[in-house]
């Protein structure tokens, strides 16, 4: 959970949606009163779980959500995504997926002062095992 410059709340996580078993992001945000201004899900291609764990905003109050992605030739991924601030819309997806190409899982999320996006967790290395792991991209359009 986030709280934005204007006193907006933001809540994320990750739920089922329809008769699917695999989870997807969940990102909701509320106005300082309580009430639903937009919510947004993100679900990888294939139906694979999408488990969030982390929120930010910018300096504009977009959206950043990171957590963990299942993605279709790779294990678990890092996965971050941006929302416009007043619609929930999404401006741009960002993958890692580390050298061993296994299980690499975000757990944090953090916006600097030139709002480019950093997100930390765990990767599994080539011939390694977890190691840690931290991605910076560009505010504007995460490459």
């Amino acid at each position: 959970m986030v709280v934005d410059g204007d006193d907006n709340v933001i809540v994320t996580g990750f739920s089922t949606s329809g008769s699917s078993f695999n989870w997807d992001y969940a990102t909701v945000k509320y106005s300082s009163a309580g009430e639903q201004l937009w919510a947004a899900r993100y679900e990888r291609p294939g139906s694979f779980s999408d488990v969030a764990q982390a929120v930010a905003v910018d300096s504009a109050n977009n959206v950043i959500v990171t957590g963990n992605s299942t993605g279709s030739a790779t294990a678990e991924d890092y996965a971050t995504v941006k929302y416009a601030r007043a619609t929930g819309a999404q401006l741009w997806e960002a993958r890692y997926n580390g050298p061993g190409n296994s299980v690499d899982r975000a757990f944090d999320v953090a916006v600097d002062s030139a709002d480019n996006v950093l997100v930390t967790g765990e990767s599994t290395g080539s011939g390694t095992s977890a190691d840690y792991a931290t991605v910076k991209y560009a505010g504007s359009a995460g490459a």
